[in-house]
């Protein structure tokens, strides 16, 4: 019999609605079909309580379940022993259709528990729940449900309503893990195409001081085994036709000894696997040898958090490496694989209004990306500073020492942008842009609208976050050149669903036809799941 179901699902950043005054998430009145990707928590949630003799469920895409279908798929699970219906996020996902659900759970089922769960406090805390953890939950989550977990209580919104809160990171810590397993079933429903995430650390061994990972400075071996590795892969591949993997560690190349022992691994394997992840390129410089562990491995998909090529701006939040090294290095390793394994994709990010920056230095690393990363994948954020007096998040050390960064905080009146400011008319009205570029301008002027999760800035050469959003609309999200990019290690479960290949992957934006794959696909693919979900009996 079933002891509990978690669910879970994401909304992507980039195509996040704005809150209204209590935080719920407009327009999500109904449902939104936002990612296709599998939660990566709520599986290895699940995987980690059914090793300890539970029998759980896990539903996904979350987000997109109407409040009847909820009410349908929970009727049909209950059962004399149900014990616990969880909820988890990876980024914001505060909708009013999950806090109706939970709200219509909690008076319906009172005896069972609720638990929701997400790194950070104010990605979920609207949802109703008994319990909610913070940080990774899988030692959290059996002492919820045994009656012994530690908590605090906390106040969730203006008007005073309150959460407990189990910080997961404090009381059970779940790092290091050496079994990180994440196992599907017969009810996931998965296909051979899908694109899902694992994990081979927890723990970051940097500290750049715009992050607010709470796992930071990390200096012990913090791995998974290398055989629980294997033995996993090989059975989602032989079980379920599953090779293409996001790897989630904050910086999987931080030790030589780790990629060399996967690697190793992965060389034996009868299939072919795709990794990708967050790799650091300054770690390629110094260790050059490292590139054919990698290749080795399969790590063809990388990430890396560039954040600047003006060397004083990225010195100052801690990668200070000379910019020409990082830039050769990334051409050489980008030919490298292209030679030993035939693929590649790399994503470079970048951080715009650092310290030092002006639209000179931005317009030259943007200048560099346009010349000799087309078909790759660039991302420009603008710099966030999390406001630093909200309970249970974790904040960054800019947010606590920007002054000494030169920044000075401004208020937000005046600067939020709409369609018909002057300087953004002109897009709007251009016969000459993409409509789905005006729809990125759309969801990047959201960067201004008023939150009590962000602070606002003015940085030590004068720019403001309102002139950098600006700029970066005006000469990324705007721009024709931003075509000859292509898509995002992380945003390719989209394009894998539409039906496409991995040499499919490659190329530009341009020659897929647009920056994103059909909506009907991605609605399609849910709504079948669902379907399936519902007719599920077990058996």
């Amino acid at each position: 019999m079933l002891d509990g179901i978690i669910f879970g699902g994401m909304i992507n950043i980039d195509e996040t609605p704005s809150t209204d005054s209590k935080g719920f998430r407009r327009q999500d009145a109904t449902i939104s079909y936002s990612s296709v990707r599998r939660s990566a928590g709520a599986h290895r949630i699940a995987s980690f309580l059914r090793q300890n003799g539970l029998s759980v469920e896990v539903v996904d895409f979350a987000p997109s379940w109407t409040f009847r279908e909820f009410q349908q798929l929970i009727r049909s699970r209950m059962s004399p022993s149900f014990k616990f219906v969880g909820l988890g996020a990876l980024f914001r996902m505060n909708t009013e259709t999950l806090y109706r659900c939970f709200t219509w759970l909690k008076q319906t089922y009172p005896d069972v528990t609720i638990i929701t769960g997400s790194t950070q406090f104010h990605n979920i805390h609207l949802i109703p729940a008994d319990y909610m953890v913070t940080g990774y939950g899988e030692h959290a989550m059996l002492e919820i449900l045994k009656g012994t977990a530690k908590w605090t209580e906390e106040v969730i919104n203006k008007e005073g309503d309150k959460r407990k809160v189990v910080d997961a990171i404090a009381h059970y810590p779940a790092f290091p893990m050496r079994n990180l397993s994440v196992d599907y079933e017969n009810r996931d429903f998965m296909q051979p195409f899908e694109h899902t995430t694992i994990e081979t650390s927890r723990g970051c061994r940097f500290k750049c001081s715009f992050c607010t990972y709470p796992v930071l400075g990390v200096k012990d071996d913090h791995t998974r085994d290398a055989e629980d590795f294997s033995d996993n892969l090989i059975r989602n591949y032989d079980n379920w036709g599953l090779y293409r993997y996001s790897i989630a560690d904050e910086t999987f190349n931080d030790y030589t000894n780790k990629i060399i022992k996967y690697a190793d691994k992965v060389e034996k394997f009868s299939f072919k696997p795709l990794f990708g992840g967050y790799i650091r390129a300054d770690l390629l410089h110094t260790r050059p040898g490292d590139i054919e562990h990698l290749a080795r491995m399969q790590f063809n998909g990388q990430f890396y958090g560039i954040e600047s090529f003006n060397r004083p701006s990225a010195a100052a939040i801690g990668k200070g490496m000379d910019s020409d090294k990082i830039k050769q290095v990334l051409l050489d390793t980008k030919a490298y694989f292209l030679k030993h394994n035939g693929y590649y994709r790399g994503s470079i990010s970048l951080i715009a209004g650092l310290p030092y920056d002006t639209e000179e230095t931005m317009g030259e690393t943007l200048k560099w990306c346009e010349e000799h990363w087309k078909t790759n994948n660039v991302l420009i954020h603008p710099l966030v500073i999390p406001s630093n007096t909200l309970e249970n998040t974790s904040p960054s050390v800019l947010s606590t020492q920007y002054e000494k960064q030169g920044y000075k905080l401004i208020d937000i009146k005046g600067h939020q942008l709409s369609e018909d400011d002057p300087e953004l008319l002109p897009i709007f009205q251009s016969n000459q842009i993409e409509p789905e570029m005006k729809n990125q301008v759309r969801l990047f002027m959201r960067h201004m609208d008023e939150s009590v999760l962000f602070n606002r800035w003015q940085s030590n050469t004068g720019l403001t976050e309102r002139d950098v959003v600006l700029w970066v609309i005006k000469n990324f999200w705007a721009n024709d050149s931003y075509l000859d990019y292509g898509v995002d290690h992380w945003r390719m479960d989209d394009w894998y669903v539409d039906g496409k290949t991995d040499e499919d992957m490659m190329k530009s934006f341009r020659q897929l036809g647009g920056i994103r794959p059909s909506e009907y696909t991605k609605v399609a693919f849910i709504e079948d799941y669902k379907k399936k979900k519902l007719d599920y009996v077990e058996t």
